[in-house]
């Protein structure tokens, strides 16, 4: 099953203004997670375009009515012009694409973004496989806060601790007692998640 630690949700969502009403690219919009947040959490107004190379995924999402327009493309190479999106948001997917193609995708996103850039990602390599029938859904590369750091972005570290989030019935144990504990040792502990931020 894709891994997504939800601790870092409210994290992503902070980036995003209040009743925003630009035009915002979730890239790679999978199960619509984020349409489902933006649209509730963040009372989100404007235009909302779910972008996914599965099309398994855009044919369940237009069941719902949380994208103004979904588009079967290859985050690498969308459809869009240049500086057309005021938000791009890349949650977990640079991880899903092997090193030098995750460098592409990047320039992608840089090219029609002319506002925010959020891009979420694992630190370091997290084994995953594929996932009902979804051969994107595995893992083909590990990003480090300094691939990010290198071209600009900071850095936003979240989540459980890198050494819990495991599927075990073990990790629920200690993923549940880690809730409990002091958020000075929570802070101190170094986190699985990174959220990589850029402005034009």
């Amino acid at each position: 099953m894709p891994l997504h630690d939800t601790i870092i949700d409210d994290n992503v969502l902070s980036l995003v203004p209040k009743h925003f009403g630009g035009l915002i690219l979730d890239m790679g919009c999978g199960w619509g997670l984020w349409g489902f947040r933006m649209r509730l959490g963040r009372e989100v107004h404007g235009p909302l375009v779910g972008l996914d190379v599965f099309a398994s995924n855009l044919k369940k999402l237009k069941k719902f009515d949380l994208y103004d327009e979904l588009v079967l493309a290859d985050a690498r190479f969308t459809p869009f012009k240049d500086g057309a999106v005021d938000i791009v948001l890349a949650g977990e997917i640079i991880e899903h694409l092997p090193k030098e193609e995750g460098y592409i995708l990047l320039k992608e996103i840089e090219r029609v973004s002319r506002g925010k850039i959020i891009i979420t990602t694992p630190r370091g390599f997290m084994l995953q496989a594929s996932f009902q029938g979804n051969i994107f859904e595995k893992h083909r590369s590990g990003w480090t806060e300094k691939d990010f750091i290198n071209k600009g972005y900071n850095i936003i570290f979240v989540g459980r601790p890198k050494i819990f989030l495991r599927p075990t019935r073990v990790t629920f144990i200690i993923n549940t007692l880690f809730d409990i504990l002091p958020q000075s040792t929570k802070k101190r502990l170094p986190k699985q998640f990174m959220i990589a931020v850029r402005s034009k």
